[in-house]
């Protein structure tokens, strides 16, 4: 009696959709430390070979791109020579905005969901994507360097367990919450 193959579908081919990117931002929050695949694996949450061998891809492509750099034979970290500047954050009221760097010739854009919590006029380190021809650079805060500005002007709305404070100043586009409980007139 021949034995039966059981018909079982594997996921193949599964692509990890933003791999570049979660693999850099894997190796920026851990800048001073050399990381293996296997360990951006475990971070990724993935451990099937196909997702390990995307992984094995994408390093080989990020670091013959200069974007990253392997230290040792398999290990690898944030190439912070290129594309990251340090300059002054200049917000819009379109709540995106544009990084100041001396040495540059144009600023930098910055949309607002990649500001990472970066207020008008502070000192933030970013990180510039490979520009397209005819378009300015274009960014993301990695670091915030130095606060401009600690103590902040505005209107203080309470609710039962939570207040928040709206800003006067339209270039500060957060709310700043607070889940302390207010007593009246305080």
């Amino acid at each position: 009696m021949a034995k039966r193959r059981s018909k079982s579908k594997k996921k193949r081919n599964n692509k990890i959709p933003g791999l570049s990117k979660k693999i850099l931002d894997i190796l920026r929050s851990n800048a001073n430390q050399s990381i293996n695949y296997k360990q951006i694996a475990a971070k990724l949450d993935v451990n099937d070979a196909n997702s390990r061998n995307q992984i094995i891809k994408e390093l080989a492509k990020l670091s013959k791109g200069k974007q990253i750099i392997q230290v040792e034979s398999g290990k690898f970290q944030i190439n912070e020579s290129v594309n990251y500047f340090t300059g002054t954050l200049d917000m819009t009221t379109r709540k995106d905005g544009y990084v100041v760097v001396e040495d540059q010739e144009q600023d930098i854009y910055v949309p607002g969901n990649n500001l990472n919590r970066a207020l008008d006029g502070d000192e933030v380190k970013v990180y510039v994507y490979r520009s397209r021809r005819g378009r300015k650079p274009e960014g993301e805060v990695v670091e915030i360097l130095k606060r401009k500005k600690e103590n902040f002007v505005g209107v203080l709305h309470l609710n039962d367990n939570f207040g928040f404070v709206e800003m006067q100043n339209p270039n500060v586009y957060r709310y700043f919450y607070s889940e302390r409980k207010f007593n009246e007139g305080r």
